[in-house]
C-alpha cells in the first residue's frame, strides 16, 4: 500500500471516528442495523474465497482497532462484551431449565427481598422425571431397590409411606419392578405390586 493510500485511509478513519462520537444513541442504532443488513446481503452472494478474504480482513481490522482505541473505548468494548456473554449464558440456562423442568414462571426481580419478608411469589415446578438421562434413571432404580431389600430383610412394615421415609417425590410412585416380587425377596409381607417410585431424582425431598 502506497503512503498516499495509507494517508487517505487514516483521514477517513479519523473522520468516521469523529462522526461516530457525535452521533446519538438512536443514530448509532440505525447505523448498526443498516450495516448488519448490508453485510447479510453481501454474505448471501459471496464465494468461498471471498468469505475467507472477508474474515481475514475483519481480523486485521479488529487488531488495528484495538491497537488504536482509547481507554474509554476499550472499557466500553469490554463492558459490551461482558453484557453480551452474560445474555448468552442467561439464554443457555433458561433453555436448559425449560428442557429439564418444563415451563416455569419467571421469579420476581426482587425475589431476595420477598424471601426475607416471607412472601412466596411463585412456586417452582417439580422436575419432570421423563427427561432424566437413562443412566440416572437406572441409578435411581437400583438405589431404591437396594433400600427396599434392606428394609424388608430387617422386618420393616410395608405399610410405611415410602415417600416420607425416603427422599423420593410422591409424584413418582408407579409400580414395583419384577425383581422385587414376593418370590424374589422371599418374604410374605411384600405385596405385589407395591407403589414404588421407579423414575425419580435421588435425594429430592417430596415436599
Amino acid at each position: 500500500m502506497s503512503s498516499k493510500e495509507q494517508a487517505r485511509r487514516e483521514r477517513n478513519r479519523v473522520r468516521i471516528s469523529l462522526r461516530r462520537q457525535k452521533e446519538t444513541e438512536e443514530e448509532r442504532r440505525r447505523r448498526l442495523e443498516s450495516e448488519r443488513i448490508r453485510a447479510a446481503q453481501r454474505r448471501l452472494n459471496e464465494s468461498e474465497a471471498e468469505r475467507e478474504q472477508r474474515r481475514y480482513k475483519s481480523r486485521v481490522r479488529g487488531v488495528e482497532r484495538r491497537r488504536n482505541e482509547t481507554e474509554e473505548e476499550r472499557a466500553r468494548r469490554r463492558a459490551m462484551n461482558r453484557a453480551r456473554m452474560a445474555e448468552v449464558r442467561r439464554n443457555k440456562k433458561k433453555a436448559y431449565e425449560s428442557e429439564l423442568f418444563g415451563e416455569s414462571p419467571e421469579p420476581p426481580e426482587n425475589d431476595r427481598e420477598h424471601a426475607r419478608n416471607g412472601a412466596q411469589k411463585y412456586v417452582a415446578i417439580r422436575p419432570r422425571t421423563d427427561s432424566l438421562p437413562h443412566e440416572r434413571q437406572q441409578t435411581a432404580t437400583r438405589s431404591y431397590e437396594s433400600a427396599l431389600s434392606e428394609a424388608v430383610t430387617s422386618g420393616m412394615s410395608t405399610s410405611v409411606n415410602y415417600t416420607q421415609q425416603s427422599a423420593w417425590p410422591s409424584h413418582a410412585i408407579s409400580q414395583v419392578p419384577a425383581s422385587l416380587s414376593t418370590a424374589a425377596l422371599g418374604h410374605g409381607v411384600v405385596q405385589q405390586p407395591l407403589p414404588i417410585p421407579l423414575t425419580a431424582y435421588p435425594g429430592v425431598p417430596s415436599h
